[in-house]
């Protein structure tokens, strides 16, 4: 059994939207829905944690409080808003996922959970298979070997008591992601578990219409 923290204070500024990008809507629901309803109907999943924006809480309150385990204001980073979350988490495991990431399925939930019985920090990623090049100015320079890189995703998963101990140690008030955290704090290297190419996350505009089409089913 396991919790999840879902972050859920992103701005739209990259799309150029002033509202929380979490709340757009797509096919009729918002896309925090999405993420939301494939929790609830994990029976793996024995509470959910919803980090959002000060802003967004009354909304998020009268839409959700019936739903998750507990709606919490997150802070100026993600980092910071996973430590809020964090405090609230009673599981011994722990998965943490970008609100802004509708696509979730239940395979990737096993997968996940499969990892966790053996290690105690994973992350779903998916290998890079096209050709990568470095840039010199605004030419080509070498190939980057490929077979060396994954795109990473989410979400990851963690027994509660090492993120924990992770965040309690950390001095920094960033990290890119909590496997990093877990790594550059502990010295603890996450497991890759295979993700899905349609897990991916809301950022530009490209990626709404993507979406769209991923969630037509």
């Amino acid at each position: 059994m396991y919790g999840v923290i879902i972050v859920a204070g992103g701005a739209g500024k990259r799309m150029g939207i002033e509202m929380n990008k979490v709340l757009i809507e797509i096919h009729g629901k918002l896309l925090i829905d999405y993420v939301i309803e494939r929790f609830e109907y994990d029976t793996g999943c024995e509470e959910i944690v919803l980090v959002v924006r000060e802003d967004d809480l009354p909304l998020m309150i009268d839409k959700y409080s019936e739903r998750v385990s507990k709606i919490v204001v997150g802070g100026d980073t993600r980092t910071e808003s996973v430590a809020n979350g964090l405090k609230s988490i009673t599981s011994d495991y722990v998965l943490v996922h970008d609100g802004a990431r509708p696509y979730v399925n239940q395979s990737m939930l096993e997968r996940l959970k499969l990892a966790l019985r053996d290690g105690d920090s994973v992350s779903l990623a998916v290998p890079v298979v096209e050709t990568v090049k470095r840039l010199n100015g605004e030419f080509f320079g070498d190939d980057v070997h490929r077979e060396e890189l994954v795109l990473m995703q989410t979400p990851q998963g963690f027994k509660t008591s090492i993120l924990q101990e992770a965040y309690r140690k950390r001095e920094a008030t960033a990290y890119t992601c909590d496997v990093t955290l877990v790594k550059c704090v502990l010295g603890i290297s996450s497991t890759m578990v295979l993700g899905d190419r349609r897990n991916i996350k809301l950022t530009t505009l490209d990626d709404l219409a993507l979406l769209e089409l991923i969630l037509n089913v």
